[in-house]
């Protein structure tokens, strides 16, 4: 049997709408961003008497999600993990998040990661510096 280039026109048109169909979804090629850049060490608040159960440096994971919320907090302290994430969520939730967005621009989920490390300076307030945010995975909408 011989198509005709019309009926082969038509195939091709269908063939092409099917696998694009079928494309995987699109990827983000951004991070989210604080509003105001410095806000997650700012507003990090450990209490002094936690200091002597601090690591040197945590890793802290989070979602922010395509409407700037924050979900899904974790890290990978061992010692004194329930009161360090709760001050982590908080420092978190004091502030405002820009999300990732995909490549037509649309915002999406995303999973970071970011390195933080404690310094208690003699007779000083305990610092906490933010390393960058690292993209871990992309959620869905």
């Amino acid at each position: 049997m011989t198509l005709s280039p019309w009926r082969l026109s038509v195939a091709a048109v269908l063939l092409a709408s099917g696998l694009a169909a079928a494309a995987p979804p699109q990827i983000s090629l951004s991070r989210p961003v604080e509003q105001r850049p410095g806000c997650l060490a700012d507003e990090m608040r450990i209490p002094r008497e936690m200091v002597g159960y601090l690591p040197d440096q945590a890793t802290l994971e989070f979602t922010v999600s395509h409407d700037g919320k924050i979900l899904g907090v974790t890290s990978d302290v061992s010692v004194a993990r329930e009161p360090l994430e709760t001050q982590f969520r908080g420092a978190l939730s004091r502030c405002a998040w820009t999300p990732a967005t995909d490549l037509a621009g649309v915002p999406v989920a995303r999973r970071v990661s970011v390195p933080i490390r404690f310094e208690s300076p003699p007779g000083g307030a305990l610092v906490a510096s933010v390393g960058a945010f690292t993209p871990v995975a992309v959620a869905s909408r």
